[in-house]
């Protein structure tokens, strides 16, 4: 549904260049879909299981990151020779 709420904004956009007013009615249908996709996630998000609380420090989650880019950083090295 997203690519079509995509779309829809793009056509009420160039349709907003020649006719106003039809751009105004057609942007009511965009709203609505999303509208929909703001309803569909904050119902899931509002579930007790979905979200994980992880508890660590900021220096454990700085390590993991720069880790993680010296990974990144050899493995991207390694295939350019």
């Amino acid at each position: 549904i997203l690519p079509w709420i995509m779309f829809g904004g793009f056509f009420v956009l160039v349709t907003s260049f020649v006719f106003l007013p039809l751009a105004k009615i057609l942007s009511w249908l965009s709203f609505v879909m999303m509208k929909y996709i703001v309803v569909v996630v904050t119902f899931f998000a509002n579930l007790s299981f979905a979200t994980i609380d992880l508890r660590f420090s900021l220096w454990v989650m700085f390590g993991s990151y720069l880790l993680l880019v010296y990974f990144v950083y050899q493995n991207l090295k390694k295939k350019k020779i």
